[in-house]
């Protein structure tokens, strides 16, 4: 082993391995050294580099998988994980709380139009889960990024307007209910038939027959009650309704005609594939 790969050797013991190279035997451990760094240099040849990113924060690699993975630490503490390589040399890695201020200055007065129709302006960004946005009309609405970005945050007056006058009956009591007043989805005032009236409840919980008058227990709702009796037609033309649920996979049938077929799935219900036998 000449003199100048045994000093390059120490060197990589020393500085890359973080060991002590005077425990090493290079001549006896000549193969598996080779071995190692063959099997291992891409992981390790870049370990504990340092570098200024573009930001002026200094950057140190504190693990790297592969030239497409590697985790770097910021000095002030900061880690940022799965980056490549390449952008560490280029300097082009942000620091984390740089990333999420790029992100609110980047989408922050965003406009953009929702499948209602409707304009609607992104007016304050704290989190992705946590924006406001103003539509045309001057409502403001609390809601995530992912629904403004796909257009699905709905204007609350227009919420109103579909839904008030709506009726149903509701299970607890087995008495008809109807909407007369909406602020949101899960705001709504209900009216039973004697005049009782019932706010702030949720408007998913109307749907499912879940809102009582005051003093009538609770009804705890599970899918049994949101499935039971449901009816949908079948391929074969046939209206069916769900008479027993026992569970997802244990579900009784009755059709049109009056025959009950046994123990079917409500995935099988659900895509009308349930035969009349």
């Amino acid at each position: 082993m000449s003199a100048s790969l045994e000093c390059c050797l120490k060197s990589f013991v020393r500085d890359v391995l973080k060991k002590d190279d005077k425990f090493i035997n290079f001549e006896k451990d000549k193969r598996t050294i080779k071995e190692y760094v063959s099997n291992n240099k891409r992981a390790t040849i870049h370990l504990y580099e340092k570098k200024k990113m573009n930001n002026g924060m200094v950057a140190e690699i504190i693990k790297m998988s592969s030239c497409r993975n590697i985790t770097v630490q910021f000095e002030d503490g900061e880690i940022v994980y799965h980056k490549c390589y390449q952008s560490f040399v280029k300097g082009n890695i942000l620091h984390p709380k740089d990333t999420s201020l790029a992100k609110k200055n980047q989408r922050l007065n965003l406009r953009k139009q929702m499948k209602n129709g409707m304009m609607a302006e992104v007016i304050e960004y704290n989190l992705s889960n946590d924006i406001k946005v103003k539509f045309d009309n001057g409502e403001i609405v609390k809601t995530r990024w992912e629904r403004f970005s796909t257009g699905s945050v709905a204007v609350p007056s227009c919420y109103a307007r579909n839904h008030i006058g709506d009726k149903k009956i509701q299970n607890r009591g087995n008495e008809e209910a109807e909407i007369i007043e909406v602020k949101d989805a899960n705001h709504i005032t209900v009216k039973f038939k004697d005049g009782t009236i019932v706010k702030d409840r949720k408007y998913e919980d109307f749907i499912h027959g879940a809102i009582g008058k005051p003093g009538i227990p609770q009804l705890r709702r599970t899918l049994k009650n949101e499935r039971l009796w449901t009816e949908k037609i079948m391929r074969n033309g046939m209206k069916a309704k769900i008479v027993r649920y026992g569970s997802a996979n244990d579900i009784d049938i009755k059709f049109s005609n009056g025959t009950i077929v046994m123990h079917k799935t409500y995935a099988n219900f659900c895509s009308g594939s349930v035969a009349c036998k």
